[in-house]
């Protein structure tokens, strides 16, 4: 039975020791045995620096008891920057890591914290994809190691916290602007109701749904009682503010916004309107003068993403953001709106990894 509990100072000798047989066995993905490589790394891992740890206000540190024996060890920075995370070989499987980890995010919310961040080595980043991280950028140096890779978790607030209240939208999973909002819900697991829409009724001009957004568009959000946010992108923004998928750097965050407002300025107005005139509209001969007329600059827009995103995993700062999102949602659909996309690798390519992040599903609700 694994025990979590504070870390104290009669913990620093055998602490230290599983931190330093941690990074020699099981690192080995990251060191490939060099001695230079693991002396810089195990340089401040002895009972000294662990002391000197719990005396900082700002740590907190928490170790793993298996049968009277330290099995793994945890520090967490006020910062929300998660600092160690290790276990002593032998220990993986009997849920050891889960446990620091559920102990250190119970101390982050208890300190007001919404994001967790940390660096992980190669040899961790499975664990920490499982307990729900996501890439925050490209790898970099670091610990004396060539590659250590930025990731982020978003923290669920607590059931009391008023922020946890839940949210109805109105939408209807066929338009692409209300998929990118039900997808970004579903990998945040954020619980919702969802109220569909048939824009082909008129329901959106009813004077019921008027009073809630006088633009009679979809979709559209209810926050609370009496309280609307529509536009797809503005409520995307909403619902990702202080998570992984919206940059809290200033210019990266622009980025975002940069790539969101070319979707709906450049991409959606002709690939999401061919994509209704065939869909939805059974692609009427008198609308195919208009049809015609919207394959060039939707083409054209395609083209921006594809060398954008030549040499790039994701729209901006090689991290999964609701940037990609907001393209996603029309872009993988492109081909019903009459759209070819053989000429376009690299958008293909990002099409299949927004497909396999964590939490995907499809248009219809689905897991792929």
């Amino acid at each position: 039975m694994v025990a979590v509990r504070k870390a104290e100072p009669k913990d620093a000798a055998a602490a230290a020791e599983v931190l330093r047989r941690s990074i020699t066995e099981l690192c080995t993905l990251d060191h490939h045995g060099d001695a230079g490589t693991l002396a810089k790394w195990l340089a401040n891992k002895t009972p000294r620096d662990f002391l000197s740890w719990l005396v900082k206000e700002d740590n907190f540190c928490v170790v793993a008891e298996a049968n009277d024996q330290i099995m793994g060890v945890g520090l967490l920075h006020r910062s929300g920057e998660v600092r160690l995370c290790y276990l002593a070989p032998g220990a993986q499987g009997r849920g050891s890591g889960k446990a620091i980890h559920a102990a250190l995010e119970e101390k982050a919310r208890a300190w007001g914290l919404r994001r967790l961040h940390l660096e992980s080595t190669v040899s961790a980043r499975p664990f920490y994809e499982r307990v729900g991280y996501r890439s925050a950028g490209a790898a970099k140096p670091g610990f004396g190691i060539s590659h250590c890779h930025p990731y982020e978790k978003m923290l669920q607030p607590p059931e009391s916290d008023p922020n946890a209240r839940m949210l109805k939208v109105y939408g209807d999973l066929q338009s692409g602007n209300c998929y990118k909002v039900k997808l970004l819900l579903a990998q945040l697991g954020r619980p919702h109701e969802w109220v569909h829409v048939n824009i082909l009724e008129k329901e959106t001009r009813t004077p019921a749904f008027l009073s809630k957004n006088p633009n009679g568009k979809i979709p559209l959000l209810e926050i609370e009682q009496g309280v609307y946010l529509p536009e797809s992108d503005a409520i995307l923004n909403y619902l990702a503010e202080g998570t992984p998928f919206l940059p809290s750097e200033r210019l990266l965050r622009a980025q975002v916004l940069q790539w969101l407002f070319f979707e709906q300025y450049s991409h959606e107005p002709y690939i999401a309107v061919a994509r209704y005139i065939i869909r939805y509209l059974g692609r009427p001969e008198k609308f195919e003068p208009k049809l015609q007329e919207k394959m060039g600059p939707g083409y054209a827009a395609l083209e921006v993403m594809e060398k954008h995103l030549a040499g790039r995993r994701f729209f901006v700062a090689e991290r999964y953001t609701i940037a990609d999102i907001g393209l996603y949602a029309y872009t993988h659909v492109a081909h019903e709106g009459g759209f070819e996309l053989s000429s376009f690798p690299a958008v293909k390519a990002w099409l299949e990894r927004v497909k396999n992040q964590p939490g995907h599903i499809t248009m219809s609700g689905e897991r792929p």
